[in-house]
């Protein structure tokens, strides 16, 4: 622990030398004419040993880290979490009867919304995305992106595996100049993708298959990568099985975790991996320094390589296209079922806002705000085909924007997700999620205010608006969700 230390202060006493330099650099530049040369030699004098200095106390976790795990392993019980089943309607609900004031701009009658032949058109099916191996040279692909790898060593190891084989591998990795520049370059492509750290497993995952043949080395080289990246995960083994534990920010469901020090780890199967584990053999001792949970919340939509596709939809005499990128459809196809406020927040992809922009904003245009709430209301409710994820996709399936736009078919959930974001997106209005025990709407704030249903949260009236509800405008809630007092899902972005 004082090695440590003193490392750590050595590193910060460098810090503290160069901002010195630098000062009396800049103090002394009107008498200098070298100063700048004098400056760069300093800077890149400085740099080289702040990163070998870096390199040495990152090598002196690892050793830390690996004399540990000679005899740190324990057996734990692997449970699994259940997301909460909606019981939804099989038929989407309406308004039976229409008051002269809520005649939705005459669109089409119930019975004829009832009946409407729906269309869809050029909605190909996503290709997952694969790797390629060519004689020495190395490719992979990631949604898209095609790079070349270096060549690295081939790493032996024992069947089956144990603790002293993971080990082994850790150390080979260590000593691996190839597998050094392969991290430094996942690192660069995950910062110019734009991806977060759950999007960064999944590169660093992609290229482990194309480096190894055994999905076990696979799984090390996955975890060894994201480890030394300060992102908190472990490995685990179950005779000749290796899983990767990762801890996230926010919970995952359907999926089986282990308990570590009060720490929920969540199994990451890969491809072709069994998960009938019951048991497994892993470590309660954290990577020396700072590691955090593996963030799964989307800030900003990852810059893919574009497979165009579109969409159609039908509204005001209208018809919409709207544009989608298939390989956003796959990598967010990736993603585990998680909380609803991860894809209440997460944005709208700009290729799909910009062809809609085409027909709602000028549909939108010279509106009030509640004429505007109305209009996006009217154009889910009625244009958006209506089915279960239980009958369209045989599970409980969450869904993002781009992803409702994409499928045939949405269900209150995502269909609640989209108008958020495109109220947020059009109106510029605080919007809020309505998690009901079976149900999912949306709270619009007004500025203005008007009879209907609200719920009162923050001191603030926000009514609902339900965009599966079909008749339905502002402030009105269907008949048996206003005696429930749902969840609030709050909508940040």
């Amino acid at each position: 622990m004082k090695s440590r230390l003193h490392l750590g202060l050595k590193f910060l006493a460098s810090i503290l030398t160069m901002l010195c330099i630098i000062g009396s650099t800049i103090h002394g530049k009107s008498q200098n004419t070298n100063t700048s040369a004098k400056f760069d030699s300093t800077f890149n004098s400085f740099k080289g040993s702040i990163t070998s200095e870096f390199e040495r106390f990152q090598n002196k976790n690892d050793s830390i880290f690996l004399d540990f795990l000679k005899n740190a392993w324990k057996e734990y019980d692997i449970f699994k979490d259940s997301s909460r089943l909606k019981i939804k309607p099989k038929v989407q609900p309406h308004v039976e009867t229409l008051s002269p004031g809520n005649n939705i701009n005459k669109l089409d009658t119930i019975e004829e919304l009832k009946n409407k032949d729906y269309e869809i058109h050029n909605i190909p099916i996503p290709e997952k995305g694969s790797y390629k191996i060519k004689s020495t040279n190395r490719f992979f692909e990631f949604y898209g992106w095609e790079n070349d790898l270096p060549e690295i060593s081939e790493i032996h190891h024992n069947d089956p595996f144990d603790n002293l084989s993971i080990i082994s591998f850790y150390r080979s990795y260590l000593k691996d100049p190839g597998l050094a520049e392969v991290a430094v370059k996942l690192k660069m492509m995950a910062k110019n993708l734009k991806l977060n750290d759950f999007g960064y497993f999944l590169l660093i995952q992609k290229v482990s298959k194309a480096l190894f043949r055994d999905v076990n080395d696979q799984i090390l080289f996955t975890w060894v990568s994201l480890l030394r990246s300060g992102l908190d995960v472990k490995v685990g083994y179950d005779k000749s099985d290796v899983i990767l534990l990762m801890d996230c920010d926010d919970p995952l469901y359907n999926m089986n975790y282990i308990s570590v020090a009060g720490v929920n780890y969540y199994l990451i199967y890969f491809p072709d991996q069994g998960q009938s584990i019951k048991r497994l053999q892993t470590y309660d001792y954290n990577y020396p320094g700072k590691v955090s949970p593996v963030s799964i919340q989307i800030k900003e939509i990852p810059a893919l390589s574009d497979r165009p596709a579109n969409h159609y939809y039908f509204f005001y005499q209208d018809t919409i296209k709207v544009d989608i990128n298939l390989s956003l459809i796959d990598y967010l196809g990736s993603y585990p079922a998680c909380e609803l406020k991860i894809y209440f927040n997460t944005p709208f992809s700009e290729k799909a806002l910009i062809s809609l922009d085409r027909k709602l904003k000028p549909l939108l245009s010279g509106k009030s705000e509640l004429g505007k709430v109305n209009t996006l209301l009217s154009f889910i409710q009625m244009s958006f085909p209506y089915k279960t994820d239980q009958d369209q996709f045989g599970r409980e399936k969450y869904m993002f924007c781009d992803e409702a736009v994409y499928y045939p078919y949405t269900d209150c959930d995502d269909r609640s997700v989209l108008f958020a974001r495109l109220v947020k997106h059009y109106i510029g209005l605080e919007v809020i999620g309505l998690d009901y025990p079976n149900h999912v709407s949306v709270g619009v704030r007004l500025t203005a205010s008007i009879k209907g249903d609200y719920l009162l949260y923050n001191n603030s009236r926000f009514f609902i608006c339900d965009p599966t509800y079909i008749g339905a405008q502002a402030g009105m809630a269907m008949d048996e969700m206003k005696t429930i007092k749902p969840e609030v899902i709050t909508v940040n972005n």
